[in-house]
């Protein structure tokens, strides 16, 4: 008899790599978003590169997915997402909770 691997990881009582993933980058971000705006991580994560990049299809950057999944979060800006950081137990409950639907 054949068992998915849906079945299997529902058995295991476990998620996807992906789901663990995107649950673990938020975790990182919610961390870096409570660092002093002074500090070396929170300033590359909230630079913006100045100039164009060359023609053709964008380049999928770790930058872009986190801005997507930020967007599906319910956070506008950055700033929101700073504010709700602030309050540890609702960011692990947003992070830890539902995690984003994967893309097919």
């Amino acid at each position: 008899m054949m068992v998915s691997n849906e079945e299997v990881r529902r058995r295991a009582r476990t998620s996807t790599i992906s789901e663990q993933i995107r649950r673990r980058r938020w975790r990182w971000i919610g961390h870096v978003l409570r660092m002093d705006h002074h500090q070396n991580p929170h300033i590359a994560l909230t630079w913006a590169p100045e100039g164009k990049r060359s023609r053709g299809r964008p380049k999928e950057t770790w930058r872009r997915t986190v801005e997507v999944e930020r967007q599906k979060m319910g956070f506008a800006t950055w700033m929101e997402a700073i504010t709700a950081a602030r309050n540890r137990v609702e960011w692990r409950k947003q992070v830890n909770g539902p995690i984003l639907p994967e893309e097919s």
